[in-house]
């Protein structure tokens, strides 16, 4: 007789705890300058937002190649690590985020709306400039 690992079970009750007590939402935004996905995970914890992604060339799954930044609201509030990750806590509320980096255009995600709690995976894809010296 077959036995079930007992961490089987284990992972299947935490999938289960994570789907009751979490919801998630998704969104595409897409402009001349590049594209954005995130992903809202809303929890039952009272903690502050947070917003983790990358920021990759446009059409690719390349990080960046050089370090870029992510400006809220016109104000830098994170610059990417080495793979073009990057991480802030904010307060709840409505933010424009921009993904900045040379040689790349400038990308600003449509509004998104932030609440305590809320866990936001955002991925931000940049074009390269055409002719960076004009």
């Amino acid at each position: 007789m077959k036995h079930t690992p007992k961490y089987f079970y284990n992972s299947l009750f935490t999938a289960f705890m994570l789907f009751c007590s979490c919801s998630l939402k998704q969104n595409m935004y897409r402009n001349s300058n590049g594209s954005s996905t995130y992903s809202i995970i809303k929890s039952t914890s009272n903690a502050d937002p947070v917003v983790t992604g990358k920021i990759y060339e446009y059409g690719t799954t390349v990080a960046l190649k050089t370090t870029g930044a992510i400006r809220v609201d016109g104000k830098v509030m994170s610059k990417t690590d080495a793979e073009g990750k990057f991480s802030l806590t904010l307060q709840p509320e409505t933010y424009h985020f921009e993904a900045i980096g040379i040689p790349y255009q400038t990308f600003e995600t449509q509004k998104i709306k932030v609440n305590r709690s809320d866990s936001i995976k955002l991925n931000i894809y940049v074009k390269l400039y055409k002719n960076p010296l004009q």
